[in-house]
């Protein structure tokens, strides 16, 4: 019986504008395809935060000034026979895309027929 032993990973990719999570999740894909390694449909999410703070110390409470940030997250993930071959993926993309996205990634083992 031939068990092969695929390494599964979830990887989240965050930053505070979507066009790096984008361009990051695209060389992730790009390079799977050419590996044929299985990857998952990505979740895209995207959370806003509202501040508003008052220009005037004192009584004029009309006068304020409202801010919002924005943060982007694609979650997806992908199975793999050959782990050395992503780590180094995931090393290089870390280190020229790491100023401007964050990366998460956690690993589990899965046996398949």
């Amino acid at each position: 019986m031939n068990t092969q032993t695929y390494k599964k990973y979830k990887v989240t990719i965050e930053s505070d504008s979507y066009l790096p999570v984008f361009e990051t999740y695209a060389k992730f894909r790009f390079f799977l395809a050419n590996t044929k390694d299985s990857i998952s449909k990505p979740v895209v999410t995207k959370t806003k935060k509202n501040y508003t703070l008052l220009k005037s110390p004192h009584v004029n409470k009309k006068s304020r000034e409202q801010y919002q940030t924005a943060n982007f997250k694609n979650s997806f993930e992908f199975q793999t026979l050959n782990p050395k071959l992503t780590l180094q993926l995931v090393q290089e993309i870390h280190r020229k895309e790491k100023n401007r996205v964050s990366i998460t990634i956690t690993c589990t083992t899965s046996n398949s027929n």
